[in-house]
């Protein structure tokens, strides 16, 4: 079974063609995918990928006080 996150804290903008999809992290601003040619469905996808969670989770901030 999978189960499907929404992904908090992430500004997904189109380059001024619109053919292009760029992801950064809003609170670092550091870009985690540039120049994604594709549908946001297919970008949803990339972004499920192992690679991109644990970019975004290398980003994301803990609390250590758990």
């Amino acid at each position: 079974m999978v189960v499907k996150v929404r992904l908090e804290g992430l500004n997904i903008t189109k380059n001024r063609t619109g053919n292009k999809l760029y992801v950064y992290h809003r609170a670092s601003g550091e870009c985690l995918l540039r120049g994604f040619e594709g549908s946001r469905a297919e970008l949803d996808k990339r972004l499920a990928e192992p690679d991109m969670l644990a970019a975004f989770n290398r980003l994301q901030k803990r609390d250590l006080k758990q």
